[in-house]
């Protein structure tokens, strides 16, 4: 289960049953692979949502993404900062 809230559940278990909108009735016009795209990233389960390399792997970006071309980083990015509370204005600068 991707929600740990007790909270959260039973605030989602009150929600009426909606049955989504068409995204390609809503995007009228737009090329069924960007539409596409978009369903892949709106997941409401992370689970089931495209990763970063899923999405730019995704037809739609097929000119705008080559993995020759694609920067990586050495090492994981540190995150740490923003558990400084509160964060001063210098810092989010850096």
């Amino acid at each position: 289960d991707f929600i740990s809230s007790e909270k959260a559940k039973r605030f989602l278990r009150k929600l009426p049953d909606y049955e989504g909108k068409s995204l390609l009735k809503h995007f009228a016009g737009a090329p069924s692979d960007a539409v596409d795209s978009i369903r892949c990233m709106l997941q409401m389960n992370p689970g089931k949502r495209q990763t970063v390399e899923q999405a730019v792997a995704h037809p739609f970006f097929r000119t705008l993404h080559s993995l020759d071309e694609e920067p990586t980083a050495n090492s994981e990015f540190d995150f740490s900062f923003e558990d400084e509370t509160p964060l001063p204005r210098a810092r989010l600068r850096e």
